[in-house]
């Protein structure tokens, strides 16, 4: 199929395999070669009932406009996949090891980053959104398994609006996070042995502010940063499958409303340069305000 980047994909068994070719021409006509073991080929069309953007919700609207941004073309009730991918395989796997509930996830547009997927896909290494725009790394070597929105996202104009930003975190508190739904809310299980997480910090009588009781939520536009070693613990897993052991992490991916947050340096006092994108005076994003970030997915990431 020629999509409307004019890069032709191939499809096998109903799955994108990614771009064969691009720059192709238009028209553009194809040559069949029976030889070997193949004595059929049949030619398909639009005409067969296939609609390449079936869906019904705003979210998924949404999606479809990332899902272009990033060059990709979905088929119909398929996952945002393009191919079978053991690294994505091996992340469902834990998944389903934390046996979270199915209804927290909407699994259309789960997408991996792993290199081989990356490539196949010819995705961008960052991307902007919201407004104004917001510039964010794209989480690769990490999966994505997309979260189901409330209804008050599209009231909000969250996907033309907000920007992206990544929350590391530990195995043991995603469900709790999930159960929440909102990151101040879930802060107190977070808050321990993690600098990305919430922090309460001092206050006297006399200067003390209206929302001094509320903690300090810290986010990254950067996996990097926010999937790093500091705030995103590794966790020894064994996949069921392979019997191979292997260092698990996870974080979410957020919408945070512009704004809201104040662009800051890194507080873990490292040296190291995280992302060649992103200055380290740069790179953490902090905020008080209640409501000003939302789950959008969780992502895991295996080695």
């Amino acid at each position: 199929m020629v999509d409307d980047d004019n890069c032709l994909h191939l499809y096998v068994n109903g799955l994108d395999q990614g771009i064969a070719a691009r720059d192709v021409p238009y028209p553009c006509y194809g040559l069949v070669d029976l030889y070997g073991q193949c004595e059929q080929v049949t030619i398909v069309t639009d005409q067969c009932g296939f609609s390449l953007f079936a869906y019904q919700d705003d979210r998924e609207k949404a999606d479809i406009e990332d899902v272009v941004k990033e060059k990709l073309i979905q088929i119909p009730n398929e996952p945002v996949v393009v191919r079978n991918c053991e690294y994505q395989n091996i992340c469902s796997r834990l998944l389903a090891i934390l046996a979270l509930p199915e209804g927290y996830f909407s699994t259309q547009f789960n997408m991996c980053y792993c290199e081989t997927c990356h490539k196949i896909r010819g995705d961008e290494l960052y991307y902007k959104r919201g407004d104004p725009p917001k510039e964010y790394a794209v989480p690769c070597g990490w999966c994505r398994f997309s979260l189901r929105l409330p209804c008050k996202s599209h009231s909000l104009n969250m996907f033309d609006k907000w920007h992206s930003a990544f929350y590391g975190t530990r195995l043991e508190a995603v469900r709790k996070v999930l159960d929440c739904g909102d990151l101040h809310r879930s802060n107190e299980i977070l808050a321990a042995n993690n600098i990305l997480l919430a922090q309460s910090f001092p206050c006297t009588e006399k200067s003390k502010p209206d929302d001094c009781l509320s903690r300090q939520l810290f986010l990254s536009p950067t996996i990097r940063y926010a999937g790093s070693k500091y705030f995103a613990s590794r966790h020894k897993f064994t996949d069921p499958k392979t019997k191979k052991t292997h260092q698990a992490q996870v974080a979410f991916q957020v919408w945070v409303k512009p704004s809201s947050y104040k662009v800051g340096p890194s507080s873990i006092g490292s040296n190291e340069q995280f992302d060649p994108r992103f200055s380290n005076n740069e790179i953490e994003w902090s905020t008080k305000e209640r409501g000003s970030t939302m789950l959008a997915s969780l992502l895991i990431k295996v080695e």
